[in-house]
């Protein structure tokens, strides 16, 4: 599904954001959509022509060169994280101590092609404590697939502009649009 109009996308994207199980502090669907600004601009920084925004089946994805890299959907992210930066800490990060990140362990679990092993992450009131070791891991992910395999020219012609308006005028943000996106 590809959405250009901002009205179209703020419906799919409150129902992406609308959590099954509703035990959540009151900003967070604002927090998912911060964190997955901030990784469209990290993408961008890797090269306009590297990454789209897709609408799948009640997800919205950001996909970096061939991977998926995260995905909003029923009230949480799912985030691709760099494995080598993971195992090379000397102690178990922060986020893995809380009920804020969950592994995946069945679906996408990890991708050999770019290093990573991925999970599910749903803030609560420890997002400010939580976000940079996240973040750190998740943008040497975004690194690796901007400098892996090429987008497809599909993907690119799925790309969803309205997502991206969406985002721009509801957090306030200069989110980017990717190079192809006339």
């Amino acid at each position: 599904m590809k959405i250009s109009d901002e009205t179209e996308a703020r419906k799919y994207v409150t129902s992406v954001l609308e959590e099954p199980d509703a035990e959540h502090i009151p900003d967070v669907g604002h927090i998912l959509l911060r964190v997955f600004a901030d990784a469209i601009s990290e993408a961008n920084v890797h090269g306009r022509e590297k990454w789209a925004v897709t609408c799948d089946a009640g997800k919205v994805r950001l996909q970096v060169g061939h991977v998926i890299i995260c995905t909003l959907e029923g009230g949480r992210i799912w985030m691709a994280l760099d494995k080598e930066l993971l195992e090379s800490g000397r102690k178990r990060p922060r986020f893995e101590t809380t009920e804020d990140w969950h592994w995946d362990d069945s679906v996408y679990p990890d991708y050999s092609s770019i290093g990573s092993r991925n999970g599910y992450y749903n803030p609560s009131g420890q997002h400010e404590e939580i976000w940079p070791g996240l973040r750190r891991l998740h943008f040497e992910s975004i690194y690796r697939a901007a400098n892996g395999q090429r987008i497809r020219w599909s993907t690119t012609q799925r790309h969803s502009s309205g997502i991206l308006k969406y985002l721009r005028n509801t957090l306030g943000w200069q989110v980017p649009d990717p190079l192809y996106a006339g």
